[in-house]
């Protein structure tokens, strides 16, 4: 789905201010802002495949943060220092059989 994140300014009257998040897929940690709060991160799918991207609150282009070339993202946290991250990712699978009677 495609999603637009609303930047509201607590306070003050004035409309909220929109950024493109693209192709967006939410999971349980699906929006968190980055240690330095200059930017908003989130799961971004393309071709099937997730990745984190930034998008920064001055109106600047998103860019992606990672640059995996297959599976998705189930959810991410920063450290508390920002020093690191931590992504839980993998896929999933399954396979369709189809049964049906013959007459003899």
């Amino acid at each position: 789905m495609a999603v637009n994140i609303a930047l509201f300014e607590l306070g003050s009257s004035s409309p909220p201010r929109i950024l493109d998040a693209g192709i967006y897929w939410p999971g349980e940690s699906d929006l968190q802002s980055t240690h330095d709060g200059n930017s908003v991160a989130y799961i971004r799918r393309q071709n099937g495949v997730d990745n984190l991207w930034a998008n920064p609150l001055d109106g600047s282009a998103a860019y992606p943060i990672t640059d995996f070339k297959s599976d998705q993202i189930w959810g991410f946290s920063f450290s508390p220092d920002g020093e690191k991250l931590a992504i839980v990712r993998g896929h999933i699978e399954s396979d369709v059989v189809l049964l049906h009677e013959t007459k003899p």
